[in-house]
């Protein structure tokens, strides 16, 4: 690792990504610890700041302040027996807090199942998150649901002026934080 000091690592992946992401933001105590430990594995600053700046660059503009160190993954490259052995850190990536909801709520886990594997795991939490919520849309009563788009009707009424807003788009996205907040989603 050279002469750098674990706080200067620190600091300096902080800083790059608030030049990446134009946002002044602070690193969560999570991600401080995960910093730690990268630093202490041994993992290189230059690369680290590589993956960072792709995961950044995949995210619209408007996503970029909700850009988070702990949903990237990352390839570490170490030596075993004289052979370059590649390791997936799934640290970073959050799957098993999926699969304790789904097992705590009993939901079928075909739910993890993702079509395109290709996502990055900031999109790929994202879309099993979308698969949760719709399979509990589907499974809902019909009085919960007509009940559920009433509170967003009443809401909308409330909160927005009608006549800028596409109400179908607003009322689905109400819909759909109400059900995350109802289960509890992650």
């Amino acid at each position: 690792m050279g002469n750098i000091k674990e706080e200067t690592y620190i600091k300096e992946i902080e800083k790059f990504i608030k030049e990446k992401t134009g946002i002044n933001r602070f690193l969560s105590p999570k991600e401080i610890t995960k910093l730690k430990k990268l630093f202490n594995e041994g993992y290189d600053i230059s690369k680290l700041k590589e993956i960072i700046e792709k995961e950044i660059n995949t995210l619209p503009p408007e996503k970029k302040r909700n850009f988070s160190l702990l949903k990237i993954s990352h390839r570490k490259k170490t030596i075993s027996n004289n052979e370059k052995v590649e390791k997936i850190n799934k640290d970073f990536f959050e799957i098993e807090k999926w699969k304790k909801f789904i097992k705590k709520h009993k939901l079928p886990d075909e739910l993890l199942l993702i079509k395109n594997k290709n996502l990055s795991p900031e999109l790929m939490d994202l879309e099993i998150e979308n698969n949760i919520i719709r399979y509990i849309w589907k499974k809902m009563k019909k009085k919960e649901k007509e009940k559920l788009q009433q509170e967003a009707i009443k809401e909308i009424k409330e909160k927005f002026l009608t006549e800028n807003i596409n109400i179908k788009r607003v009322l689905k996205t109400i819909v759909y934080r109400k059900i995350k907040e109802k289960y509890k989603i992650p």
